[in-house]
């Protein structure tokens, strides 16, 4: 999104419930499979110049709110909470919506753009969409308040070799090579892991630990928990993502 240029006076910010501009209904059985249960929209939506969608936890508001006050007037933007790993589905779920002219249904995506992590799902065609890399999320752990390794202020890979991580080893090498030995020791069946939030409830219940984006940590924050970043595990980028035309 280009700056506009100092000399142009910003307009009044217009926050997304205040664009009522013709409405736009969500094709079924998207709702639900699509929105994110953190702040589930109503049915039917403001059509509104742009629409952005945007995944738990992933953190655009400095960026909507310039929007809205520098465009919000001529060019309105909504904001959509998605649910988890849903960036490129709402950008091919269809909504329809009355021609001016014709009166017939015509059909728009439910995002034109989509803040997403790349690396929550398959990585974007880049022969279908485009894609920019925003920012990186730190990766941190999560465990137990009272696990031994809170008294660490980071925790590299090699200090968990004796911990069962809800993750399959081919995803962070550096544990898998340094637990090897442990794990064969002491196998563990790694459960189905649908969702983030499953994933926190495990490391409550003491099935394991959890290496996640510092920002799905504050997002799942619970009062028995607590977290560390883990310096040797890749960073999670955050890209804007938009079909390619």
């Amino acid at each position: 999104m280009n700056e506009t240029p100092e000399a142009v006076t910003p307009a009044e910010p217009v926050p997304p419930s205040t664009q009522q501009e013709s409405s736009i209904e969500l094709a079924a059985p998207a709702v639900g499979l699509i929105y994110s249960g953190q702040a589930a929209p109503a049915p039917v939506l403001s059509c509104a110049s742009l629409r952005i969608g945007y995944e738990p936890g992933v953190m655009p508001g400095k960026w909507f709110t310039r929007w809205h006050e520098r465009y919000g007037r001529t060019a309105p933007l909504a904001e959509i909470p998605l649910r988890e790993g849903a960036g490129l589905e709402a950008l091919t779920t269809a909504l329809s919506t009355p021609n001016s002219t014709s009166g017939e249904a015509r059909f728009e995506p439910l995002a034109h753009m989509a803040i997403m992590r790349a690396t929550a799902q398959e990585t974007p065609d880049k022969d279908r969409y485009h894609s920019i890399r925003l920012y990186e999320e730190v990766p941190v752990v999560v465990l137990p308040k009272d696990h031994v390794l809170t008294v660490l202020d980071e925790v590299p890979l090699g200090e968990m070799a004796e911990e069962f991580l809800l993750h399959e080893p081919e995803e962070f090498p550096a544990w898998g090579e340094a637990s090897q030995q442990w794990r064969q020791q002491n196998p563990r069946f790694l459960p189905q892991i649908p969702t983030h939030a499953d994933a926190i409830e495990l490391v409550a219940a003491g099935v394991g630990l959890y290496i996640t984006p510092m920002s799905v940590a504050r997002l799942h924050h619970r009062k028995d928990l607590t977290y560390r970043p883990v310096p040797d595990a890749d960073p999670y980028p955050v890209h804007l993502v938009w079909p390619r035309t």
